[in-house]
């Protein structure tokens, strides 16, 4: 029987609310007793601002609240075994600044002395789970303190109206111009169930309610109640999931964000940024209806290195887009209908009105519904009526067949957004004629503006395959017109030209049907080109029932060359999406996007651009797409290739080069930016991101990948998707109306110096030291696997090099072990060969301060570096070497080799800034959250090199559910800590 701590008795004899530190002084007065600790410290912020002291008060409540749970639901000693290694923990740090894992080893033992085998690993994934729990009830205060905090777009506003430089004609030209598209990936850095994000939901919502000063004692009392029952329920919640996900069950999880957040909290920003843009400017937003955000996915079409996606999961994820938007269309009308109970005596409709609205009564009168009760209502409210029907109509609209040949029509149904849209505007319309302006404008506006940000398909779902696949596609069109490919780079263009401007070309439709291509027959590659010509007739068919927005971006991987843009147009012209109209003009219904992700191809991209732009084929699918080319640039595995340091000048420099050769071909050029959400995947603050892109290369404004741990970060609740959305906007409108200075020729060739030292000390450790890949395999976890993250195979082949590692799990396991290198290695080393030569060190000292304090892109790579090496900490690391490696002294001298670069980085970075490590004061909130978190992720840490250790020598495999689950969850709370997986 589960012994209860009461809350109620917390608040016995006081008539006024407490203060949060006071109930968790009293709650904690209930829990056991832990043996006396007389080297622990009290847990005292480590800054002492009322926000921060806020911050640790909730804390302090929240950290009780589960010590209550732990006790009720796991008993005393699961709750001593946390408290005790928490304040030994906290005690190390605070003296000695390292982890004392001899006594925390020692610790542990004397807690799980006696337990079976079994015991002690269920112990180890209790206390796991606990350290878990509390590092994500910590995030979400943080998240509640967040709130409001951050007002970048009312502070552009006001500098924009004060800023004489700036004419009205030219703020308004860039806000009708700009606009964002972000692009939800599946890309598997979310390791939490969608379960598990609503129970936290719930609790930001709880805790965010505790804190109005206006509560009564009661309801202060009733809301801890609640939240209590919300940690208990986490505590008894699976965290990560059963079992891997499909990618149906990736598609549902984006499509529970719209439902849960998106839709509200992007109509909501639309309708700020207009009412704050008229206040502060004292004239109307530009085209009010125009949305500024609009959403992409790749979930479901995202075929690169995942066998999983196909044709008909394609197919499924746009039926579910279009269902689940329709569904939103029709209870949002639903809810607007009682709205507008307008009287008729009130608000005599026009004619346009009441004729459409009798068409809709009798239409819903011959599908079956009969009865007198329509017409009463259409004579007392007609309105209200008028949207109810409206919803109705958009409900059967969402069981249509669409994508399915041959289907029966659906009478009664909208066919396209457009319909609904303008039955919508005659309701408006209708009311503003009978006089009522307001209720014309407020819920029904909203409408229209939903249906042109959304329209029937909800988010466009690009199209992603691996550049060498997409040539294979081409090679195979070829072959269908008798025509063998070419081995010569400039003879397979030339061949792939002519095969594009005939006027005919062999159907790949007959080669999907028969699968007869002999080249292919039988192969994975030749699977994976079927798959491909499959994917295109779904959106061709798509195009044909929802529109050319739900799915109009073909995306080729590891683009490198000329070739595999035109493969790409051959294989779109082989399935008509890519054609010759009646005039004879050439039509596309879909951009061709390169992603040059590797230094050198983003070092070639220029050149191969111009290439294609000179090309007639070519420059003939870009004009058929409105002059409008998008290029990708990808972080991950330029950094995985070249570092950090010169991944980010290369992925800069790609684009200043891109934008001069676009500009001399008379080319519009816009950028999609593949960010992950750390800083070894291009993460980092949004703002600062957005200025240190080069020059008017957010003109046409810009499209960003959202992955999973993204997604959950910033659109897990309304407040957070808000601002969001404001953090990206008018960091654009600033960079775009209020540039960064451009860099001068010293400026580049400096930055350009860097990066080739900063490469040279990269490659040397990562690609060419011999025991490099072995020390990866043994000292980090590789057991990241057991985490059912994606649907996604987790490695492309047995590891043999670092090419053959994906981006995030490399990225997540350097994360795991404490040893950040994607997000700092090379730098310190380039910084200190900068300045080598004596004579012209002060002058090179001089230059690097100049670049760090004019030069957005320099700051940025500097500032983002600093959250890099916060983030490591090699103490840790050498935990995994001496416990995990089987080669330890060549482990070792690699350990040596990464402490050396790390404290000359830090080193060279605080000569360079005069400051400590996130010393400025836009970091002191993250150097506080390190702060905050680092004994919990100690703890985490130690219990993990247990648990690999362990697993990684045993010799049976009957406990290796037990392990595996303990190990989980030390992955779980890692992760959780740190705030990113990879």
């Amino acid at each position: 029987m589960t012994t209860m701590i009461s809350i109620a008795r917390t608040f016995h004899g006081n008539a006024d609310p407490l203060s949060h530190r006071e109930i968790a002084n009293r709650l904690r007065a209930q829990l056991p007793p832990v043996e006396e600790d007389t080297t622990a410290t009290s847990l005292t912020p480590p800054a002492s601002n009322q926000d921060s002291t806020a911050l640790m008060d909730d804390v302090r409540m929240l950290g009780t609240l589960l010590g209550m749970v732990l006790v009720e639901q796991a008993g005393p000693e699961l709750y001593r075994t946390v408290e005790s290694m928490r304040r030994l923990t906290k005690h190390s740090r605070a003296h000695t600044d390292e982890p004392d894992w001899a006594a925390l080893e020692r610790l542990v033992d004397s807690h799980l002395q006696g337990c079976l085998p079994a015991e002690r690993l269920e112990r180890l994934a209790d206390t796991c789970g606990a350290f878990r729990l509390f590092l994500a009830l910590v995030g979400i205060a943080e998240a509640v303190h967040d709130r409001g905090k951050q007002a970048p777009l009312g502070d552009l506003l006001n500098r924009l109206a004060t800023d004489t430089d700036l004419t009205a004609a030219k703020i308004d030209a860039a806000v009708g111009s700009l606009h964002i598209r972000l692009v939800a990936t599946a890309h598997p850095t979310k390791i939490l169930r969608q379960r598990v994000l609503a129970h936290q939901r719930d609790v930001y919502s709880l805790l965010a309610q505790l804190q109005s000063p206006a509560l009564t004692t009661l309801q202060q009392q009733s809301l801890l109640e609640q939240l209590t029952e919300k940690i208990e329920i986490l505590w008894a919640t699976r965290f990560s999931r059963w079992e891997a996900p499909t990618v149906a069950d990736e598609v549902d999880h984006v499509l529970a964000y719209f439902r849960r957040t998106l839709f509200a909290a992007v109509d909501q920003f639309h309708e700020n940024l207009e009412l704050a843009f008229e206040q502060r400017m004292g004239r109307p937003l530009p085209d009010a209806e125009r949305p500024r955000i609009w959403f992409g996915s790749w979930v479901g079409g995202d075929m690169d290195g995942n066998p999983f996606v196909n044709p008909q999961v394609y197919a499924d994820a746009l039926v579910k887009q279009y269902r689940t938007c329709l569904e939103y269309y029709a209870t949002r009308l639903d809810e607007l209908a009682p709205e507008l109970s307008h009287a008729v005596y009130r608000a005599k409709p026009p004619a346009v009105f009441k004729a459409r609205l009798q068409e809709l009564i009798d239409e819903r009168r011959a599908l079956g519904e009969h009865g007198g009760a329509m017409e009463t209502r259409r004579d007392r409210e007609p309105y209200r009526l008028y949207l109810s029907l409206l919803a109705a109509r958009v409900a059967r609209s969402s069981q249509r067949a669409i994508l399915q040949q041959d289907a029966p029509g659906l009478p009664g149904t909208y066919a396209n957004p457009s319909e609904l849209a303008q039955d919508v505007e005659i309701c408006a319309e209708a009311l503003a004629h009978a006089g009522y302006e307001r209720s014309a404008k407020q819920g029904l506006r909203s409408l229209r503006r939903q249906l042109s940000l959304f329209g029937f398909h909800l988010a466009s779902l690009d199209i992603r395959e691996d550049a060498e696949v997409v040539r294979q596609a081409g090679h195979s069109v070829l072959r269908a017109r008798g025509d063998a490919a070419a081995n010569d780079e400039s003879a397979l263009v030339e061949q792939l030209t002519q095969a594009i401007l005939a006027t005919t070309v062999a159907s790949s439709r007959a080669l999907l049907a028969s699968r007869t291509d002999p080249e292919l027959a039988n192969s994975t590659e030749g699977r994976f080109v079927q798959r491909l010509f499959g994917m295109l007739a779904v959106t061709r068919t798509a195009h044909a029932s929802l529109g050319g927005a739900c799915s109009d971006k073909l995306i080729l991987s590891m683009a490198g060359a000329p070739a595999d843009l035109l493969s790409a147009l051959l294989v779109l012209k082989s399935q008509d999406l890519f054609y010759v109209d009646t005039d004879g003009n050439c039509q596309s219904d879909v951009d061709i996007v390169p992603l040059f992700e590797t230094i050198s191809t983003l070092r070639a991209s220029a050149s191969v651009m111009e290439q294609l732009w000179k090309n007639p084929a070519y420059r003939a699918q870009v004009k058929a797409r409105n002059n409008l080319q998008i290029i990708m640039v990808g972080y991950s595995d330029s950094n995985k290739d070249g570092g950090y340091l010169c991944s980010g000048w290369e992925v800069h420099r790609a684009q200043t080069q891109l934008l001069r050769v676009a500009q001399e071909h008379g080319i519009e050029l816009r950028f999609f930016h593949g960010r992950g959400g750390s800083i070894g995947r291009g993460g980092g603050p949004a703002q600062r991101a957005i200025m240190s892109l080069p020059a008017h290369s957010t003109q046409l404004g810009q499209e960003l990948t959202e992955q999973g741990e993204v997604l959950a970060r910033h659109y897990g609740n309304t407040d957070s998707a808000q601002q969001r959305f404001e953090s990206l906007l008018s960091s654009l409108w600033l960079h775009e109306l209020l540039p960064p200075p451009e860099a001068d020729a010293e400026w580049n060739d400096a930055l350009q110096t860097l990066c080739d030292a900063s490469e040279q000390t990269y490659r040397k450790l990562v690609h060419e030291h011999p025991g490099f890949i072995t020390y990866f395999e043994e000292v980090t976890p590789k057991e990241v696997e057991l985490v059912k993250v994606g649907s996604r195979p987790a490695k492309r082949r047995q590891a043999k090099s670092v090419k053959d590692l994906r981006a995030i799990p490399w990225v997540f396991r350097w994360l795991q072990s404490r040893q950040l290198i994607p997000g700092w290695y090379g730098v310190g080393s380039a910084l200190q060969a900068f300045t080598a030569d004596a004579q012209t060190r002060s002058e090179r000292q001089a230059l690097l301060r100049k670049l760090y304090e004019q030069w957005p892109l320099f700051r940025s790579l500097i500032e983002n570096c600093e959250l890099g090496l916060q983030q490591t900490d090699l103490n840790i690391a050498s935990l995994y070497v001496e416990r995990l490696s089987r080669s330890r002294e060549d482990a070792k001298g690699i350990l040596e080799l990464i402490t050396r670069e790390h404290a000359l980085t830090v080193k060279e970075i605080q000569t360079l800034t005069g400051e400590a490590l996130l010393g400025h004061d836009q970091e002191q909130k993250v150097a506080h959250s390190v702060e905050l978190k680092r004994p919990y992720l100690d703890s985490l840490n130690h219990l993990q090199v247990q648990l690999l250790a362990d697993y990684r020598a045993r010799e049976e495999d009957l406990n290796d559910e037990l392990y595996e689950s303990a190990i989980v969850a030390s992955i779980e709370g890692i992760a959780t800590g740190l705030g990113t997986t990879g």
